[in-house]
């Protein structure tokens, strides 16, 4: 059982690369397997299977922190360098507004969800 850190980040990591380098492969087989298992899933439930078959011990690990702390913003900074500012704005006012819109609605929906829940078990 694997249970220290660096050794749980590092399987993880090879092993969505062999899962991202098996999906662009010319082999028959990984095409068809990928036909009918799509790459995103393969990520999700291919990793997940190593905790529920004990591979890997993640009960006291700290890569949850590690991974929203440090790795999730650095994606999402290297994902928004990305962006094409100048092509959004040529598209025109309604898609602008559509996007405020829509980040507000899911501001306050996230507020009125924990309100609604908060309201629910205090009267249970």
């Amino acid at each position: 059982m694997i249970n220290q850190d660096p050794v749980i980040l590092g399987l993880l990591a090879i092993t969505l690369g062999l899962i991202f380098y098996t999906s662009e492969s010319p082999h028959r087989y990984w095409q068809t397997f990928y036909r009918y298992m799509p790459v995103m899933v393969a990520c999700y439930v291919v990793p997940s299977l190593f905790n529920t078959f004990g591979l890997v011990d993640t009960s006291a690990s700290q890569l949850n922190n590690i991974a929203a702390h440090y790795i999730m913003p650095a994606c999402l900074t290297l994902l928004i360098i990305s962006v094409d500012i100048k092509s959004i704005l040529m598209l025109g006012s309604k898609i602008i507004v559509l996007f405020i819109v829509g980040s507000i609605g899911i501001i306050l929906g996230g507020i009125f969800h924990c309100m609604f829940f908060q309201y629910c078990l205090l009267s249970c």
